[in-house]
């Protein structure tokens, strides 16, 4: 009876601490999305006063439990994803990138996902 109680106590703590790091699996890399998000509007918006005035990427990263290089994986993806937008055709739009939709839509992305999942494998 006494070794099936501890075999019990060490089941149910194995299964917590599993969770646990489950739960902290799951913040950590929807934090690196939170933080390529903010990258990705940073960078859109480069030469405007948004760029100067936020700091939401800030309180991310002191959040986030990855090495720095992580987090330039995730800065030259958004770099190159930020480079790929294209002024838009569009009389009433022309001339204007569309930032905002573009971003959220990687937000969104698998391909961010599956760099975020990846990252934090790599770099934590």
């Amino acid at each position: 009876m006494k070794y099936a109680f501890i075999f019990l106590l060490l089941s149910l703590s194995f299964s917590v601490i599993s969770q646990f790091r489950n739960d902290d699996k799951k913040k950590q890399i929807k934090l690196i999305k939170d933080y390529a998000l903010c990258d990705c509007i940073d960078e859109g918006f480069r030469d405007d006063s948004l760029h100067f005035k936020d700091f939401s990427a800030t309180v991310i990263v002191e959040q986030i439990s990855i090495n720095p290089e992580g987090l330039d994986v995730i800065e030259d993806n958004v770099d190159s994803f930020i480079s790929r937008l294209k002024p838009s055709e569009y009389l009433d739009t022309k001339g204007m990138r569309g930032v905002m939709i573009n971003c959220i839509d990687y937000y969104n992305s698998d391909e961010l996902d599956k760099l975020a999942r990846n990252v934090y494998r790599r770099f934590r």
